[in-house]
């Protein structure tokens, strides 16, 4: 009524105290006495959905020479419902970028222990040197580097394929990151509190993605700590000391991917005053073996533990992280 006219609602209020239009006016019916309407039953609250485990989830695409493949995930889940999101961890395996797969048993033997500390793990393929990768637009000048910086070092025409391939990897890790924000809701995952992790081949792309990105102006959810299990990096000077904090572990025999390869991170941390943890494995070769809980412990515990200590400490809040430079003697 604030637009009436003021005889308009002046009229209005007259008609409402006129004997035979209080009824209408008032909401009443025709008799003298009052009525009431019953309290009406709010319906309980649904209860919170419970996530499920799933296998082979498509999170993107890929470009090949030959067209675009679809891009696959497992998710595990801790048991119950979502009452609120969860913290995540991305997993990335190792294979040389021409091998490997999300279904690796050390992959889903770490899911398992992670669901078991409340996180929801995304266990992801990518594409490999045999898939003939094409990055997109936004991902050229990544490859270019990685190009320039393999053929300085005079690498063979085999090489040259696999840094073309770790672009991809990065390129589709980043795509998997994008989809997680975008079914955060569904999936119960928390976009400020996930780490990523990766081995090997997988490694160089956790690295990669954790501290490279930002040189090319790539948009994607940043993690709160990276893992570094027997990788590296194609690239000098990347690191900063405002970035995730890192966690290296790396056997001094390593013949695949080479124990220097881990002290260079080490010096690049170390120069930018980058929080880090770097656990050496005295004789260690290369894969999940330099992590088996018989031989190798830390102060009594496997470095799987040691892990997802490293983890938490970012994760969850009030955690005290561990920065330390340890070299560890396996049992025979």
């Amino acid at each position: 009524m604030g637009h009436l006219k003021e005889s308009t609602r002046r009229g209005v209020w007259a008609a409402c105290f006129t004997a035979a239009a209080l009824a209408a006016c008032s909401g009443g019916g025709s008799g003298g006495g009052e009525t009431t309407t019953p309290p009406v039953a709010v319906p309980p609250p649904p209860p919170p959905p419970t996530p499920m485990s799933e296998t082979n989830v498509i999170y993107g695409s890929g470009l090949t020479d030959t067209g675009a493949i679809n891009l696959l995930l497992d998710i595990y889940q801790p048991d119950g419902a979502c009452t609120d999101p969860r913290p995540f961890v991305i997993g990335i395996h190792g294979g040389g970028f021409t091998g490997g797969s999300k279904s690796a048993a050390s992959w889903v033997s770490i899911a398992e222990d992670l669901t078991e500390r409340g996180y929801v793990v995304m266990s992801i393929d990518y594409r490999l040197v045999g898939d003939e990768p094409d990055v997109s637009a936004e991902f050229e000048p990544l490859l270019s580097d990685f190009l320039d910086a393999a053929n300085g070092q005079q690498a063979s025409a085999d090489q040259l394929e696999q840094v073309n391939a770790a672009a991809a990897a990065v390129e589709d890790t980043v795509t998997a990151l994008r989809w997680a924000r975008e079914n955060a809701a569904t999936r119960c995952l928390d976009m400020e509190r996930f780490a990523i992790a990766g081995s090997s081949a997988g490694a160089f792309t956790s690295v990669h993605t954790t501290y490279l990105l930002d040189t090319y102006g790539i948009d994607y959810p940043e993690p709160d700590v990276a893992i570094d299990l027997w990788g590296g990096s194609f690239l000098r000077d990347q690191l900063d000391g405002g970035e995730p904090p890192l966690m290296i572990i790396h056997g001094t025999n390593d013949a695949t991917v080479l124990y220097e390869q881990a002290e260079f991170l080490q010096r690049e941390a170390e120069a930018v005053a980058l929080p880090f943890a770097f656990y050496t494995v005295q004789g260690g070769g290369h894969g999940f073996g330099i992590m088996d809980p018989g031989r190798v412990r830390l102060d009594g515990m496997s470095l799987f533990d040691v892990m997802y200590d490293f983890i938490d400490a970012h994760i969850e809040p009030g955690g005290s992280p561990v920065y330390e430079v340890r070299t560890i003697v396996p049992t025979p």
